[in-house]
């Protein structure tokens, strides 16, 4: 009996942190990532941004100027060391230099390409990238400026071609740049504010790795590992 209630009460406290885990793994998907930036551009650049995620646990500050840039990870109140990214750094060991061999790599590259749909390919990641850049896209964004050449010719081209492209994606009323045609010139002034969940990004990479040609794929680079194995 008293062997009995000891499995009970492991497998209770086992649910529980299963349970707890499940808990953290939702709100780490759906929690979003919250990211905002601000400055000029042109004579005197400045810009700071700030990124913040789950509840604000994790902050991430950039500041950058004409003469200096500061790089700034909080996890809570603590201040993460200015050279924790650099010392993190894997020390290289020498190697053996080998020739390689190419007649190998470009005929197994030549047979994945034959087997590969790699039109319909290109195509499915251009459709992901820009279903993927919805999501991330701020929901403010305010660009205001001057932007000039040395050759006013030069300037007249790219307002040209800005207007075009501005009207065509619908964003002509959030940046709004003005040509100066008398000398080289760009003084810009920035505000972007966003926010998206990771659950957000799962859709769309979901949709892509479903798609036929990439399944495919990854079925014909599966085999080949196994082959070469």
């Amino acid at each position: 009996m008293i062997l009995l209630n000891i499995v009970l009460y492991v497998l209770l406290l086992l649910l529980w942190i299963f349970l707890i885990l499940l808990a953290l793994l939702i709100l780490i998907i759906i929690v979003p990532i919250r990211y905002q930036a601000e400055g000029t551009i042109g004579s005197q650049t400045e810009i700071i941004a700030k990124v913040s995620w789950f509840f604000k646990l994790f902050r991430i500050f950039y500041t950058y100027t004409s003469e200096e840039s500061t790089f700034i990870i909080k996890i809570g109140p603590y201040t993460l060391p200015a050279g924790f990214l650099m010392d993190s750094k894997p020390v290289k060991q020498e190697k053996k230099k080998e020739k390689p061999d190419f007649s190998l790599g470009f005929a197994g590259v030549k047979s994945l390409l034959t087997n590969l749909d790699i039109k319909s390919i290109i195509s499915l990641v251009i459709i992901l990238i820009k279903k993927l850049c919805r999501k991330i896209m701020p929901k403010h964004l305010l660009v205001r400026g001057v932007v000039g050449f040395s050759d006013p010719c030069a300037t007249g081209q790219f307002i040209g071609f800005y207007e075009a492209a501005a009207c065509a994606i619908g964003i002509r009323s959030a940046i709004d740049l003005q040509g100066d045609f008398s000398q080289k010139n760009l003084a810009l002034d920035l505000q972007m504010k966003g926010k998206f969940a990771i659950v957000s990004l799962i859709g769309p990479v979901i949709w892509f790795v479903w798609q036929r040609p990439v399944r495919d794929g990854i079925k014909i680079m599966r085999s080949r590992e196994r082959a070469m194995t």
